[in-house]
């Protein structure tokens, strides 16, 4: 049967295979935080109220999705992102991938140009290539993107006659560097775009995430009525990815037309029920609780690489999410190196070996046993004493399992007997909470991690 299928078609997937020891890889949940229980409870009482619809496509309504879901999903982007919508301007899709899918399938076609940050989710670029349209990368700061260069490669295009067909950026924990971009450039990015009449696809599947400061308004929220931007978000990385569900925010008759290319007869009608109990009650407390976990993990992985990589590297503080990054100097092996970690059992991301090496490594996904050691748990309690600080014996668990999957990497990386001054950057990849501005305390571990220098940034 493989020789009927038509040429051009992507590498078969490979077998699939139980993950390694230390996996690092993947933008996973965190599993204890999963609200499970809630979840379950709350597609009960939907499907109560919804059951015998589910004998119809849709649940018998709207094609854009389950309309109490949509209503939460433009409440909550009006309280945290700032943006005036109406639940007929959303569209309930099978996570953001979709998203990503429907958008360009409707705006650019073979032979065009999109712009893309230079660093940016391999999953778009994935979609651009397969479907033949060329991209072009726009430099990056530690703000995001950087709008002279974004106005150099505009000059560029239209002196060649191109017009690109959109601008796809994540300007709220950008992926891979976790920048937030400032409100200040996003005006001034709304202003150039308008100038050149570029549309905007902005990405914020991290945004609800974004503990490093406050989360800034969305850039569709600033652009108002004009029309220059259409954003999609997700409940993969504050619920669960295994749910399948994000939502695009556009114009009215764009939603219709996206709409018109989602294929799928609808978006799991079980995820969604669940999903518009659970979240109007409960959605803000169990990002809070989330950022908590996260925030821990974070800030222990930094301690961690700074502790067992010493002056080989930099570390940026992560303003959120679930990911820090390597970067190596050109002609490191990547492919060599990603081998010989997985023998023994360590499995990251990375870049090919034709690039600056970029190595991601996960610690959403860490996995923690619900209770420190002995040894652990006595330095955390004389830290309560001396601190006045609370102690949580689970995240000092967290702690344990991020320093020993990072002083593994640290191991292997010896064995490469790498140049001294092989320099190796971690920075943070996604985000996390509005709260974190509030100075909470991190269950004893803040002030442990302040002591060894790192600081909560600010945007």
């Amino acid at each position: 049967m493989e020789e009927h299928m038509r040429p051009g078609l992507a590498d078969p997937a490979p077998a699939w295979t139980p993950a390694p020891e230390w996996s690092f890889v993947g933008g996973n949940n965190d599993a204890a935080s999963v609200p499970f229980t809630g979840l379950a409870e709350a597609l009960m009482v939907g499907l109560r109220r919804e059951g015998s619809n589910l004998a119809y496509y849709n649940l018998g309504g709207s094609p854009l999705g389950y309309e109490p879901l949509r209503e939460f999903v433009v409440s909550e982007l009006g309280a945290r992102a700032g943006m005036a919508a109406s639940p007929e301007q959303a569209l309930i899709v099978s996570g953001s991938l979709q998203a990503l899918d429907l958008v360009t399938d409707a705006m650019a076609g073979p032979g065009d140009t999109v712009l893309v940050e230079m660093g940016t989710y391999g999953g778009m670029i994935t979609r651009l290539q397969r479907r033949g349209i060329n991209y072009v990368g726009i430099d990056l700061d530690d703000r995001g993107l950087r709008l002279d260069h974004l106005r150099s490669e505009l000059d560029r295009l239209q002196a060649q006659g191109i017009a690109p067909r959109y601008l796809y950026t994540i300007p709220t924990v950008q992926n891979p560097t976790g920048s937030v971009m400032p409100h200040s450039r996003r005006v001034e990015l709304l202003e150039l775009a308008r100038e050149y009449n570029l549309p905007i696809f902005e990405d914020e599947c991290y945004a609800d995430l974004t503990w490093g400061c406050s989360r800034p308004d969305s850039l569709r929220a600033l652009d108002g009525d004009n029309g220059q931007v259409i954003y999609c978000g997700s409940f993969s990385k504050s619920i669960a990815p295994a749910l399948r569900v994000g939502y695009i925010i556009a114009d009215q008759p764009v939603i219709q037309q996206l709409a018109a290319l989602k294929t799928d007869a609808g978006t799991g009608a079980l995820e969604q029920l669940a999903l518009a109990e659970y979240c109007p009650a409960n959605f803000t407390n169990h990002v809070d609780q989330l950022m908590g976990a996260l925030q821990v993990k974070a800030y222990a992985m930094v301690a961690a690489v700074r502790r067992e990589f010493g002056v080989e590297v930099h570390v940026t503080e992560p303003m959120g999410g679930i990911y820090v990054w390597l970067t190596f100097p050109d002609g490191t092996d990547t492919d060599s190196f990603a081998a010989q970690a997985a023998d023994a059992g360590i499995e990251f991301m990375r870049d090919n070996k034709d690039k600056p090496f970029l190595l991601f490594l996960s610690y959403y996904d860490v996995h923690t046993p619900l209770l420190a050691n002995k040894e652990t748990q006595k330095k955390y309690e004389a830290k309560k004493e001396k601190t006045g600080r609370d102690f949580n014996p689970a995240y000092a668990a967290m702690t344990e399992a991020v320093d020993t999957g990072v002083g593994r990497v640290r191991a292997e990386l010896k064995k490469l007997q790498l140049d001294e001054n092989t320099l190796v950057i971690f920075t943070s990849d996604n985000g996390g909470f509005p709260g974190a501005t509030s100075n909470r305390p991190l269950n004893g571990y803040k002030g442990n991690l302040y002591e060894g220098g790192i600081r909560v940034p600010t945007c």
